[in-house]
């Protein structure tokens, strides 16, 4: 999460990108351009934690934009504020909307409330909050997990997309 950004928190905060690193990255990005060139109706989704250091690559910039931030809290199950960033298709983009943890839309009664979050990724010294944690899930799979609702969202916008966007195109060549 922090890598590349001298000054950041963890055990890889400061390091710079390996070229396995960036490959990956590169390979992604031309897998998502090559799919797109043949099928335009293909739809995607890469999820990051909102503050990774993929946000500031100028590829991914000047291919995927910036992609919108949302928080995991306002779909529920999670008790902390930890920000994704998505980087969705055009046409997923235009149906996703993200909710705001404060909306009453939002599942975060704490955020509602304007309340200290129960948990944190990484709570701050002397904090009463706990670590991020789910019963039955490694404290890493806890904190890596997406919410099934933000996950369900997504799905439900890129499948939309994809119908429209077929539909669209099976008008087009009549």
């Amino acid at each position: 999460m922090n890598k590349g950004k001298e000054g950041g928190a963890g055990p890889y905060a400061g390091m710079t990108f390996s070229t396995v690193h960036d490959d990956g990255v590169n390979a992604l990005l031309e897998g998502i351009t090559k799919a797109r060139q043949a099928d335009p109706t293909v739809q995607y989704c890469i999820e990051q934690p909102a503050t990774s250091a993929m946000k500031d690559m100028p590829e991914v910039i000047r291919i995927l934009g910036e992609g919108v931030k949302v928080y995991g809290c306002a779909w529920g199950e999670r008790r902390s504020l930890k920000p994704y960033r998505l980087w969705l298709s055009p046409a997923t983009a235009e149906i996703f909307h993200p909710i705001h943890p404060a909306s009453p839309l939002s599942r975060c009664e704490e955020c509602k409330a304007g309340i200290v979050h129960t948990q944190a990724m990484m709570p701050a010294v002397g904090s009463t909050q706990g670590r991020v944690s789910l019963p039955g899930m490694s404290g890493g799979a806890a904190r890596n997990r997406v919410p099934p609702r933000l996950a369900e969202h997504v799905g439900l916008a890129m499948r939309m997309a994809s119908v429209t966007a077929r539909e669209a195109r099976r008008g087009a060549s009549t």
